[in-house]
């Protein structure tokens, strides 16, 4: 077998087969789907970001919060990637096409294109929490709930921003909700 494969690539396997029971390649598959996934909708963010903290637009809590929203994407990237690393899987990056949306005509279809990654994401993480349970494996469903409970934490999130800039209009009512987000996003109580 060493003369086959090599010796680097027997010592990769061996690491690999080490570690990896019962972790079926179709929750692989799923799990490195959705690195793809979080990836996409950071870039969907960065677009949001990118709009608004123009200087002809200027909404800099929306961009302040689509900013936090893309490092929180990619930290969800991050942890399936260690995810399937620790348990003896790889990740396989996909496809990412440019973002959805690249100009708004409000904050309110901003936020409401964000309520759409989420639910979007979350659907796919229902799907791969199901296949997981399928599989009997329950250390990646534990995980996946997880990710399920954050997500839905996001869903909850980008609508309550949108119910926000529904009930203030467009005009003055967007600018002074989007104030009212900038100093949540600094971590200060809004009175």
């Amino acid at each position: 077998l060493h003369l086959l494969i090599g010796s680097d690539r027997l010592l990769q396997l061996q690491i690999e087969m080490s570690v990896r029971f019962n972790f079926d390649d179709s929750v692989e598959a799923a799990l490195s789907s959705q690195v793809t996934r979080e990836i996409q909708a950071g870039f969907n963010y960065s677009a949001i970001a990118s709009y608004f903290g123009r200087p002809d637009v200027n909404l800099p809590g929306l961009t302040k919060w689509a900013q936090d929203s893309i490092k929180s994407e990619l930290t969800h990237a991050q942890n399936l990637t260690d995810y399937l690393l620790q348990r003896g899987g790889r990740t396989s990056i996909g496809d990412v096409s440019k973002p959805g949306k690249t100009e708004f005509a409000s904050g309110l279809e901003a936020a409401e294109f964000a309520v759409d990654i989420q639910k979007q994401a979350y659907g796919a993480i229902e799907e791969a929490l199901k296949l997981a349970r399928e599989k009997n494996d329950h250390q990646t469903a534990d995980f996946l709930n997880g990710m399920l409970k954050h997500t839905m934490e996001d869903v909850v999130d980008a609508a309550n921003i949108a119910a926000g800039f529904r009930r203030c209009g467009a005009g003055a009512g967007e600018q002074h909700f989007d104030k009212q987000i900038l100093e949540k996003q600094k971590g200060c109580v809004i009175m």
